[in-house]
C-alpha cells in the first residue's frame, strides 16, 4: 500500500512540476516604442473565442474600446496616454477575461522647439507663437518685453501651443524679445526686429510677393514690391543684407539671391525701398542639394524672356526665303537651256 502512495505522490508531483504555469494570451502591439499623445495599434484574441466589447489599457490608463468577432478576434488603435516613461503594460480585457498583454516601451515627450513667424514684423504685424513645455489645458500668456500681446490661449494634450498675437503699433523700432508664460513659469523666448512700416502696407506682411516659397540656398528669387520712388532698393534674410542681382524697376520688381551656406529653416525675407520696409514675407531655405524645380509664378511678366524667341523665328523665315530663292534660279536655269 505504501508503494502504491508512494507512486502515486511522485506520479502527481511529477505531473505539477512539468505543468507549464498559466500564461496570458499574446498581443501584437505597433510600434513597441511609444510617447504620450502618439497612435498606437493593438490586435489579439480571447481565449473564449467569443464576441464582445474589449477594452484596451496602457499601464491601467484607458486607450480604446474594441469590438471581437465572434471567434474573439480584435484590432484597434488608440492614443497614447499620459504616463511615465518606462516598461508598461499594455492589456487587452473582455469583462473579467483577459485577452492578452504585452509589455512596451514608453519614451518622454518629445520637446516642442519655441518659434516665432516671422522674425521681422512690421508695427501693427501679426506673428504666430508656437512652443510646448506646459500642463495639458494651461493659459499660455504671451508677452513683448513684459508686455501681454495677443488673447490667452490654452495648451494642448501634450501640452504644447499654437497661436498668433499681434505687435502694438506704438512699439519702438529694433530688437524686442517675445516669451511665452504657462503655469507661472516661461517656456520659451525669441528674439525679434520691429521694423518701420511702409506707407500703405497698413501693418501687412503681404505687400511681397515672391517667386518661390521654397527655396535652395545659392538660388535667384524675384521680389515684386509696391512700387520705390527713386528705384533704391535692397533685400534681407532675417538680419542679413542681400545683394541685388538686378535693380528695382518702377514697378517694384527686382531679384535676389539667397546666399549659399544658409542653413535650412524658416526665414523672413524682407524687401526694402529707399531705406524703409516695403513688404516682408516667410521663405522656407532647403539645403542646396535639394534644390526644388521652378514653381508657377504670378510675377508681372517681361519682355526680356520673348527676345530669344523673337531672334530664332527671324533666323527661319530669312533661312526659307534664301532657300526659295536659289529654286527659283535652278528653275530659270534650265528653262534658258
Amino acid at each position: 500500500m505504501r508503494k502504491v502512495l508512494s507512486a502515486v505522490a511522485i506520479a502527481v508531483g511529477l505531473t505539477m512540476i512539468g505543468a507549464p504555469a498559466f500564461a496570458d494570451p499574446p498581443l501584437q502591439v505597433k510600434p513597441s516604442k511609444v510617447r504620450p499623445g502618439d497612435e498606437i495599434s493593438v490586435s489579439g484574441r480571447c481565449p473564449s473565442h467569443r464576441g464582445g466589447t474589449v477594452e484596451i489599457t496602457l499601464a491601467g490608463k484607458h486607450v480604446v474600446k474594441v469590438r471581437a468577432d465572434r471567434k474573439g478576434r480584435f484590432s484597434g488603435e488608440g492614443t497614447v496616454p499620459d504616463v511615465k516613461p518606462g516598461r508598461r503594460e499594455v492589456r487587452a480585457m473582455r469583462g473579467r477575461e483577459t485577452c492578452g498583454d504585452k509589455d512596451i516601451t514608453v519614451l518622454g515627450r518629445a520637446p516642442v522647439k519655441f518659434s516665432v513667424i516671422p522674425r521681422r514684423v512690421e508695427r501693427g504685424g501679426v506673428v504666430t507663437i508656437s512652443g510646448g513645455g506646459c500642463k495639458p489645458g494651461s493659459k499660455v500668456i504671451f508677452y513683448l518685453d513684459g508686455r501681454k500681446i495677443g488673447a490667452k490661449t490654452s495648451s494642448r494634450r501634450d501640452g504644447s501651443f499654437h497661436d498668433t498675437a499681434k505687435i502694438p503699433r506704438k512699439t519702438s523700432l529694433g530688437k524686442h524679445t517675445i516669451t511665452a508664460v504657462c503655469n507661472g513659469k516661461v517656456v520659451g523666448s525669441a528674439k525679434i526686429r520691429v521694423v518701420e512700416e511702409y506707407p500703405g502696407t497698413d501693418g501687412r506682411s503681404s505687400t511681397l510677393a515672391v517667386s518661390r516659397s521654397t527655396v535652395a540656398a545659392g538660388t535667384t528669387v524675384s521680389l515684386v514690391t509696391t512700387p520705390c520712388p527713386t528705384g533704391t532698393a535692397d533685400a534681407a534674410l532675417n538680419d542679413t543684407k542681400l545683394v541685388l542681382a538686378s535693380p528695382a524697376r518702377s514697378g517694384g520688381l527686382f531679384s535676389t539671391t539667397i546666399p549659399k551656406g544658409t542653413p535650412a529653416g524658416t526665414y523672413t525675407l524682407a524687401a526694402r525701398c529707399d531705406g524703409r520696409v516695403a513688404g516682408v514675407a516667410t521663405v522656407r531655405v532647403t539645403p542646396a542639394a535639394q534644390a526644388l524645380p521652378a514653381q508657377a509664378t504670378s510675377l508681372p511678366s517681361t519682355h526680356a524672356n520673348i527676345v530669344p524667341g523673337l531672334a530664332a523665328g527671324v533666323a527661319l523665315i530669312v533661312a526659307g526665303a534664301l532657300t526659295l530663292l536659289r529654286i527659283k534660279r535652278r528653275r530659270g536655269a534650265q528653262v534658258v537651256r
